[in-house]
């Protein structure tokens, strides 16, 4: 999705939320989009009228950043392992960024 102020969200979860802003998880992209950031993200609704459907006439705003040192491509993918690992993969098949939570 574009929002207005021209960012991107290819969004894995979006939520809903009856107090607060709506919330979600995906790759975000400011500007030209050659890379993107796995991020939690809110949308900021200037009109106070956002509702998932119609997300994307929002403004996003990150909240947190699994990897701002080190963006990765277009075809990155996220993996939970069975031992409780999230892990980044760039689109090489290199590791972007992981919880270490197996170690």
């Amino acid at each position: 999705m574009r929002f207005t102020d021209g960012s991107m969200v290819r969004s894995i979860l979006l939520s809903g939320s009856t107090i607060g802003a709506p919330f979600g998880c995906g790759f975000f992209c400011n500007g030209s989009c050659d890379s993107y950031f796995f991020s939690i993200f809110t949308i900021q609704d200037p009109e106070g009228s956002v509702s998932i459907p119609e997300i994307k006439i929002g403004i996003p705003q990150v909240a947190w950043s699994a990897n701002p040192n080190n963006p990765v491509g277009e075809n990155a993918t996220l993996h939970l392992t069975l031992e409780g690992d999230l892990i980044l993969h760039n689109v090489d098949g290199s590791v972007a960024w992981s919880t270490n939570t197996s170690d």
